[in-house]
């Protein structure tokens, strides 16, 4: 594992380099990074990151937490340049604390209010139980928090092999991240159900249909690749067409129209291990739910800006400003994704009534009586 990831972070500090201008081939690359640092070849220091926390390799389902917690990674995490290095942080709502904790006790780190404040003004938040809550984790349990999740991130694993092997390249920090930005899902793990629950559960959203009960799920990333990585390995395990993937302007999403499909999901989630969506998961698939819209509390996966000054319920007037047309642009984005999925979920309505009275008719010839 250390040569194959040795190799990958190789190819990737060398794109960032020449890209830089700063080498022509790899074999240049090779040559400082030798007389600077270390010689890769023979990688003594891979070996001195590769070992995960101890936390990681102690009781049972420790593989399917770090999958988890690289999922959620990918969906919310951060790598920041710190001085030299590097630094992963996590900002979620007060409520949604038990996934930094989670974070803290696999890779240690510190968790504490998202913005600095006096001693007084954080008792007032613990008492209140509000604000925003940061994991964040540098230094050498920084290397090692990285290196782990690297190895099974898909969308991330360029700013976490940077993270983890840092004194490999000679740019900065900043230019090394701002190189990855252009590079998009650059890892070949596989993905997981619990990668997925952790996904879910950081950028994962429960949205209801309007009648019958129905719900539909739905996943949204600046990355449209990625999201078609996705969308393969649920196709190949729920063995469905009903899973499409839109572009918009500002972000793509993934949408699971098809309402017994998007509960066989869940409930695989939940056997994975939800968190923070792990109520609101219960919640769709119980068949006492006496009403057909599920609680806005639980349906949204986090609180957002534009959840909270209600931006998609109603539609303000605008100004001729720049910034406030592309926020009605985004509005009308999120209109046409919703017609888009109710016109896939008739299509599965329609699907499963042509099943149901084919079935019925089988079973009427079948006992000899004539339609």
């Amino acid at each position: 594992m250390a040569a194959a990831q040795a190799r990958r972070i190789l190819g990737l500090v060398f794109e960032i380099e020449h890209a830089a201008g700063k080498v022509t081939t790899p074999a240049e690359l090779g040559a400082l990074s030798a007389k600077r640092l270390w010689p890769f070849s023979k990688g003594p220091a891979i070996r001195e990151v590769s070992g995960q926390p101890p936390e990681l390799n102690k009781g049972p389902g420790g593989k399917e937490k770090l999958q988890y917690c690289a999922g959620f990674f990918d969906g919310l995490g951060h790598v920041f340049e710190d001085g030299p290095s590097y630094r992963l942080e996590l900002t979620l709502p007060w409520e949604q604390r038990e996934a930094l904790r989670l974070f803290q006790q696999l890779f240690g780190g510190s968790i504490v209010p998202s913005e600095a404040v006096g001693a007084r003004r954080l008792l007032e938040l613990r008492a209140r139980r509000a604000g925003n809550l940061k994991w964040a984790v540098r230094g050498e349990p920084g290397r090692h928090a990285a290196f782990a999740l690297a190895a099974q991130a898909v969308l991330k694993q360029p700013q976490l092999l940077l993270a983890a092997h840092w004194p490999l390249f000679t740019s900065s920090p900043r230019a090394a991240l701002e190189g990855c930005k252009w590079m998009g899902p650059f890892s070949r793990a596989e993905i997981t159900w619990a990668y997925v629950a952790g996904l879910f559960d950081a950028v994962g959203h429960i949205r209801d249909s309007g009648s019958n009960r129905q719900v539909f799920l739905e996943f949204r990333q600046k990355s449209f690749r990625f999201l078609e990585s996705l969308q393969g390995f649920l196709k190949a395990q729920l063995s469905s067409e009903f899973v499409s993937v839109r572009h918009f302007h500002r972000l793509s999403r993934l949408s699971v129209v098809d309402a017994t499909l998007a509960q066989t999901m869940l409930r695989q989630l939940l056997r994975v291990g939800l968190i923070l969506r792990k109520e609101a998961a219960q919640l769709a698939l119980s068949p006492l739910l006496p009403i057909p819209k599920l609680p806005l509390r639980l349906l949204a996966a986090r609180r957002s800006f534009v959840d909270d000054c209600g931006g998609r319920r109603r539609l303000a007037p605008l100004s001729q400003s720049f910034e406030k047309h592309q926020e009605a642009f985004g509005r009308q984005s999120d209109a046409a994704d919703a017609r888009h999925a109710m016109q896939l979920l008739r299509v599965a309505k329609a699907s499963m009534s042509r099943e149901r009275s084919e079935t019925r008719i089988t079973a009427t010839l079948r006992h000899g009586v004539c339609i």
